[in-house]
């Protein structure tokens, strides 16, 4: 089963100041790692990241590189994801 639900994440970068705004980020994410684990995958998800954008996921989100620009949300901190948002 492919979920491609990564799509819709606006990110705004701010070109004054570099930095970067994704207020709506970690529910979505959140929602994501929720479908994996219902659907059987333990909330595991993987994704492609721009290279800016890596690093603010692999802080905010917990994300660890599985790839060049690929970036996996893992079990553990799936489940820290789900019961943030959702519980």
């Amino acid at each position: 089963m492919k979920v491609n639900l990564m799509n819709f994440i606006d990110i705004e970068i701010d070109k004054l100041t570099n930095s970067i705004c994704c207020c709506q980020t970690g529910n979505l994410f959140a929602f994501v790692c929720k479908l994996s684990k219902e659907a059987g995958f333990g909330g595991v998800i993987a994704f492609f990241s721009k290279s800016i954008l890596a690093e603010h996921y692999i802080e905010k989100l917990k994300a660890q590189y599985v790839g060049k620009l690929k970036l996996g949300i893992f079990e553990r901190e799936a489940e820290s994801l789900i019961n943030k948002y959702f519980n």
